[in-house]
């Protein structure tokens, strides 16, 4: 029979081995890299340029957020067709930071991160 202790200690294991197995919260992939995806120019003061490519046709959710999950900007939601796809976002009334952009499709889910500088940044 388990006392206290031991069921404890059994429950924390339990949940550390799930931790260190699980994968990241920010990037989620049910089939390995499915589209391509890509951001530039990253860090950024004025725009940036999100190329994806998909293999299949799917709906897709677009968007830019900041690191506390605001969503900054939906760049596009709806559904599209097997190819290649850009969209370019105005970024230079957000304030400089660290944001992430995310591709959301049917079955995949990729969050990647990209800098906001400010527009003292751009006289380098």
């Amino acid at each position: 029979m388990f006392n206290i202790k031991t069921y404890t200690v059994i429950l924390l294991s339990a949940f550390f081995m799930s931790a260190i197995t699980a994968k990241p919260a920010f990037s989620q992939n049910n089939g390995g890299d499915q589209f391509k995806l890509t951001a530039f120019p990253n860090p950024s003061s004025s725009s940036i340029t999100i190329k994806y490519e998909l293999p299949q046709n799917t709906v897709v959710k677009l968007m830019i957020f900041s690191v506390d999950g605001s969503v900054g900007k939906v760049l596009f939601a709806g559904n599209r067709t097997a190819g290649e796809y850009s969209e370019t976002y105005d970024i230079s009334t957000l304030a400089p930071g660290q944001y992430f952009y995310q591709l959301q499709t049917e079955s995949d889910l990729v969050t990647k991160p990209i800098s906001m500088l400010s527009g003292a940044a751009k006289q380098n």
